[in-house]
């Protein structure tokens, strides 16, 4: 994730205090480890899911269903 990314994210669940330092609630904490967690499994995966797509059109199914498998295995990480 880019730093404008993680910032967008801290500005849904956070709040800045008059020093610009990010203040989070405990409960807001662990939410937003979850949803920076979670955008970069999908981040990963998409990542994933390009690979097969490519290697799809050029004919490489082998390659296709490794990158199918590894896409699924890194969503599937945020059902634990």
């Amino acid at each position: 994730m880019t730093n404008e990314q993680v910032f967008e994210l801290a500005e849904k669940i956070g709040f800045q205090d008059d020093f610009g330092r990010w203040n989070f609630t405990n409960d807001n904490l662990l939410d937003f480890v979850f949803m920076v967690e979670e955008t970069e499994r999908e981040a990963c995966a998409l990542i994933c899911d390009e690979v097969a797509n490519k290697h799809h059109k050029q004919h490489y199914p082998d390659l296709e269903s490794v990158a199918d498998e590894c896409a699924g295995t890194i969503r599937a990480r945020g059902e634990k």
